[in-house]
């Protein structure tokens, strides 16, 4: 799989994550599941012919969104990205 780019946005108890391409969502999202607790969580197009899709995880507990970073950071595949360019 090639490198794609993540952006991440808190949102109080939720992150959302945006990810460039379907494929890299639900392969993204597959890969999440696999560490942290994400249930009915669906992929989203941001627009309906947008190439950009989203989802989003929990954040509600201490250190959660630190602890997502660091996971997202430790995915050779994702280029983490804090604001979108």
């Amino acid at each position: 799989m090639n490198v794609f780019q993540v952006w991440l946005r808190p949102l109080g108890e939720r992150c959302r994550l945006r990810v460039n391409g379907v494929e890299n969502a639900e392969w993204l999202l597959q890969r999440l599941g696999q560490s942290i607790a994400l249930s009915n969580t669906k992929v989203c197009p941001e627009t309906s012919e947008s190439e950009i899709f989203t989802f989003e995880v929990p954040c509600n507990e201490p250190k959660s969104r630190s602890r997502l970073e660091s996971l997202l950071a430790s995915i050779p595949e994702v280029k983490l990205m804090m604001r979108p360019e």
